[in-house]
């Protein structure tokens, strides 16, 4: 067996050997991204006790944010969906100010490429998976998209913020000059750490 020269064994590494989806968005609009912020299309489904529930849904588009610690619903897609607060309020910190918000029990589905063949689906698929959560509501992030005239490329609202939570997972390329980004999800999505 030939010896893997070190350079590349450091990319194997460092490129994902244990990525399972991507998560393209292409912009091609450097202003549109650095107005709007890194949106991708998503949807918010209800988790019930047989498990995601695709019968009801919210879409839309959800931001990647390395601001955030934890996983937001817009409050207004929350209640649209019929979702009950969980029995106790949560903790949301943000710049100057922490606010106590309802949680929720959803479901978020993201159209994703597959990267591996998974079971009978090729590489390079484009598969819908979803991911049960527990999601912090977060009033008026619909509204203040609105408020300021922004709208993503697809027209879509904005329905989610995704955080540190759900990015401990990915690798995230912002290409600010050519407007575009791109998302690795990592197979270790499947067994999270316990906090």
């Amino acid at each position: 067996m030939p010896a893997v020269r070190p350079a590349l064994l450091l990319r194997l590494i460092l490129y994902g050997m244990s990525t399972l989806f991507r998560i393209r968005h292409t912009l091609n609009n450097p202003d549109m991204l650095r107005n709007i912020g890194p949106l991708i299309p998503a949807w918010w489904g209800i988790t019930s006790k047989d498990g995601p529930n695709t019968s009801q849904k919210i879409q839309g588009n959800i931001l990647f944010d390395t601001g955030a610690s934890t996983i937001g619903i817009d409050e207004s897609a929350a209640e649209r969906l019929g979702l009950q607060p969980l029995s106790k309020k949560e903790d949301l910190h943000g710049i100057g100010a922490k606010h106590s918000v309802n949680a929720y029990n959803a479901t978020l589905f993201l159209p994703v490429e597959t990267v591996r063949q998974i079971g009978p689906t090729p590489v390079g698929s484009i598969v819908t998976i979803g991911f049960p959560l527990m999601a912090l509501g977060v009033v008026g992030m619909q509204a203040n998209y609105e408020a300021h005239n922004l709208k993503a490329a697809n027209g879509l609202p904005v329905i989610g913020i995704l955080g540190r939570s759900f990015l401990q997972f990915t690798r995230f390329i912002y290409d600010g000059p050519a407007g575009n980004l791109v998302i690795e999800i990592d197979e270790s999505v499947r067994h999270p750490r316990k906090a």
